[in-house]
């Protein structure tokens, strides 16, 4: 069975367990992005304590570098580069923006058509937004950010 270590970073929060597709293995465990100040820490962290993980996924409340796997502007840091994090292990890593994982979460586990239109919303220490259009992923839709047009282009503002 595939051993996924899963993390969310939040603004506030960083979350992580171990998962399968039966579901989490393990309780999760909590810090404060106070005492993970870097991703350097982070790695440190989860190196110290995990072996045999198959690929990891991050989902982040950040405009997410889809080909650096850098997180970029978020209100309490920024310029993460979470590479290291997948090079440290040795395995696959996936980041996505933890709105936009959310909505391809609900495509592929939820009541979803394949081809729905959906937005997906959370409120937390800040707003985002995961949408789908036609059950394809506007990737970068952040609902702080940018407006998004019916037909699917993003409007960003000068704010």
């Amino acid at each position: 069975m595939v051993s996924v270590l899963a993390i969310d970073i939040g603004g506030s929060t960083i979350r992580g367990a171990r998962a399968t597709e039966s579901g989490l293995q393990e309780e999760p465990w909590t810090h404060t992005t106070e005492t993970i100040d870097s991703a350097d820490t982070l790695v440190d962290r989860l190196d110290a304590a995990y072996d045999d993980i198959d690929a990891i996924g991050v989902a982040a409340a950040a405009v997410v570098d889809r080909e650096t796997n850098e997180l970029l502007n978020v209100a309490n840091w920024s310029g993460w580069d979470l590479t290291p994090l997948g090079d440290t292990f040795s395995v696959p890593l996936a980041v996505e923006n933890d709105a936009d994982a959310s909505a391809l979460g609900l495509k592929t586990y939820g009541d979803v058509a394949s081809d729905a239109d959906l937005a997906y919303l959370t409120i937390s220490t800040g707003i985002g937004a995961g949408i789908l259009r036609n059950g394809e992923l506007i990737p970068g839709a952040e609902a702080g950010f940018v407006n998004v047009n019916w037909d699917g282009e993003i409007q960003h503002s000068d704010v």
